[in-house]
């Protein structure tokens, strides 16, 4: 279903939307709870492109993306990319969120 829903978005709102980028990110979650990891990383490095493209580097969905796929590298075994990721994570959470907010 999430397939479909991510094709139609594509084809009624555009590939750039931010709809279509929600449904992409919510396939590429499914992906990864699935344990389909590889599906995911690349979904989610589409996602994250894209959302830095569109949405821009501090925006609380690039900040979220960053951090799927810093969770994706991890598990994967590719420990240096996500740690870099999850560093920036951080660091633009505590400036956009603050240092007290529960997703810092």
């Amino acid at each position: 279903l999430q397939i479909e829903v991510v094709k139609l978005k594509k084809e009624v709102m555009g590939e750039r939307h931010p709809h279509t980028i929600s449904g992409m990110s919510n396939l590429a979650n499914t992906y990864y709870d699935s344990g389909r990891l590889n599906e995911a990383k690349k979904l989610q490095e589409e996602v994250l492109k894209l959302r830095r493209e569109i949405l821009g580097e501090r925006h609380p969905d690039t900040i979220g993306a960053s951090n799927n796929l810093a969770v994706t590298y991890s598990d994967l075994g590719r420990l240096s990319e996500a740690e870099v990721l999850q560093e920036d994570v951080v660091k633009a959470r505590k400036k956009v969120l603050g240092e007290r907010h529960p997703k810092t």
